[in-house]
Parts: C-alpha cells; structure tokens; sequence
C-alpha cells in the first residue's frame, strides 16, 4: 500500500509563521525560545488548533513515509 499523496508540511500556517519570524530582522538575534513566544503571540487564540493542525499533518506525513518504506522493502510476491 503506498502512500497516495505527499504532505506539503511547509505550506502550514505554522511554518509560515516561523519563517516570518525567523526572516524579520527583528528577531535576527532573539532566542530560539523568544522566537517561539513571538510564533505564539502572531498566531493569537488559533495557537492551539495551529498547533494541533501542524501535529497531525507531520504524524501523517511520518506515517505515509514509514508505510513507503515498509513497501519499498517487501519482497516480491
């Protein structure tokens, strides 16, 4: 069974987020730590379900990578 699409995880509102953060100059020499806090803060009361969101497209694309993996390795039947 091999996976039917790829997860884009870069198109993510998180990702999106941390890359603004990382590329403002603002934050060019702020913490990692800082940078989350500020990630947190642009995301606002959407945090969580952005969060959640980000969680279950990376558990997703684990999955179909490991079952490609798994059938990538089976013998030939």
């Amino acid at each position: 069974m091999s996976p039917s699409r790829d997860h884009d995880l870069s198109d993510l509102e998180l990702a999106r987020v941390i890359a603004d953060v990382q590329g403002d100059p603002a934050w060019a020499s702020a913490t990692p730590d800082e940078q989350l806090a500020e990630v947190v803060h642009r995301l606002g009361e959407n945090a969580a379900a952005t969060f959640a969101d980000a969680r279950a497209a990376l558990v997703a694309d684990m999955e179909d990578r490991l079952l490609k993996l798994i059938d990538d390795a089976a013998p030939d039947q």
